[in-house]
């Protein structure tokens, strides 16, 4: 770690001593409504599922020992007594039963346990959480600097950067819990597309700084068959998240199109023209998930050979880290020990990427103090700085955010050779209803 580096998590630690005593306001009738809600429908669930033949199974199979949140015991009775065959497989060849593939099985059990997990998930985890947590209407969540091997934050008590947000069921029911202060409205600054920012400065690729603002969306289009016309903000998350940031992190086209395929159903995609996805693939011929494998394997191809200069940036920083035993930031600060591959390629950009976001706190904290706004900085997850702005400061808040985001950073950190883009959403109703806002 170098000075620099030093500097950046000491003043980090006091910027998030503020945020957390600034705290979150909750809604905590709300959260104690939705838990009992939810509590009823797992219930519900619990008794529609004992009446299944396939559960009745279940329970003789195990008799005492019958649990329906065992992964082992599911897994049993699925491919072993059902004689299902498994969608997918873990690294280590066992089958997986994770939501994602749960989702691809044809069984009358697997929906309703889908849904009871995610209820068991929000009443048991998030909800009791939040409540648990809450000081008179507030909840002050610890964020760390000292934990994780990427140099990033985390977060616990509860753990604020776990809360749910592309699960249709989860993300509304805990985000609606999140309310602003009196006259403000609740919401996050995000860094567009920083972890691709940090990967073109890494390998300097002049094609990934070109397409920086375009690629996800593209890849998107190219993986789902699209025009880039149709692709909605769902399919381009898809296309960031299960295709291009696998693919700089190391990993391959069969896992890739599985995460691809299950997307579609999990999140219910959708064009922007309003065609179901799954119906507009097969009418473009990728009929099933072998013919969408090959499919996603010609994308594969057809991306390396756009971006191979970060694919030869790639190859020479395993090979350093093979040489030395370390990889060393931007950022300035070093990872040591035993790491695998996706580990070499994944910790160079989101370290970096995350301190950007830090750097970009301390800044906004300060100027916040020294003017003794209203508004406060109450959070943040990754790439996003969660804020509670006092409407009537709005314009100077967001102003001033762009100014140290996209400009002032550059001037401390002149490694970033790449554009840098900001996004804002807030809502004066509650964290979820969160709309776009033009800086």
């Amino acid at each position: 770690m170098n000075d620099q580096a030093y500097k950046l998590f000491h003043e980090g630690t006091l910027a998030f001593a503020d945020m957390e005593q600034n705290g979150i306001r909750i809604d905590l009738r709300h959260c104690r409504r939705q838990k009992k809600n939810a509590e009823q429908q797992i219930s519900m669930l619990e008794l529609e599922l004992a009446r299944t033949k396939e559960v009745k199974l279940w329970k003789k199979t195990y008799g005492d020992k019958f649990n329906l949140d065992s992964n082992d015991q599911l897994k049993k009775i699925l491919f072993t007594k059902l004689k299902i065959t498994p969608p997918a497989y873990t690294d280590k060849g066992a089958p997986s039963v994770n939501k994602n593939n749960l989702i691809l099985i044809d069984s009358p059990v697997v929906k309703p346990i889908i849904q009871l997990r995610q209820l068991k998930k929000v009443a048991n985890t998030f909800l009791k959480g939040i409540i648990k947590g809450s000081v008179k209407s507030y909840l002050h969540p610890s964020f760390n600097l000292h934990t994780v091997q990427t140099f990033r934050s985390s977060s616990d008590k509860p753990n604020f950067q776990n809360m749910p947000i592309r699960d249709p069921v989860m993300g509304k029911i805990i985000r609606q819990s999140f309310i602003p202060r009196e006259g403000g409205m609740i919401g996050g600054l995000d860094y567009v597309g920083i972890e691709l920012s940090m990967a073109g400065c890494n390998s300097k690729d002049p094609l990934i700084i070109k397409d920086f603002a375009t690629i996800h969306k593209t890849q998107a289009s190219k993986c789902y068959a699209l025009k880039e016309s149709q692709v909605t903000k769902d399919i381009r998350y898809c296309g960031k998240n299960s295709f291009v940031f696998p693919q700089l992190y190391g990993s391959w086209y069969e896992p890739i199109a599985l995460n691809l395929l299950t997307a579609i159903t999990s999140m219910k995609l959708k064009t922007k023209d309003d065609k179901e996805l799954r119906k507009h693939l097969i009418r473009k011929g990728i009929g099933n998930g072998d013919d969408f494998t090959d499919h996603i394997k010609g994308v594969e191809e057809d991306f390396w050979n756009t971006y191979h200069v970060h694919k030869d940036w790639q190859e020479g920083w395993i090979k350093n880290y093979q040489k030395t035993g370390y990889i060393e930031m931007m950022s300035g600060f070093r990872c040591f020990g035993v790491m695998s591959k996706n580990q070499l390629l994944n910790f160079a950009n989101q370290g970096p990427a995350f301190h950007c976001l830090l750097w970009s706190i301390i800044q906004m904290n300060k100027w916040l103090k020294k003017y003794k706004m209203k508004s406060k900085i109450i959070g943040q997850i990754h790439d996003d700085m969660v804020m509670d702005i006092n409407q009537k400061e709005s314009e100077d808040v967001l102003q001033k955010a762009k100014q140290i985001m996209c400009k002032d950073i550059k001037k401390e950190f002149k490694w970033i050779i790449t554009p840098l883009e900001i996004e804002a959403e807030f809502s004066n109703k509650n964290w979820y209803e969160k709309k776009e806002i033009k800086i």
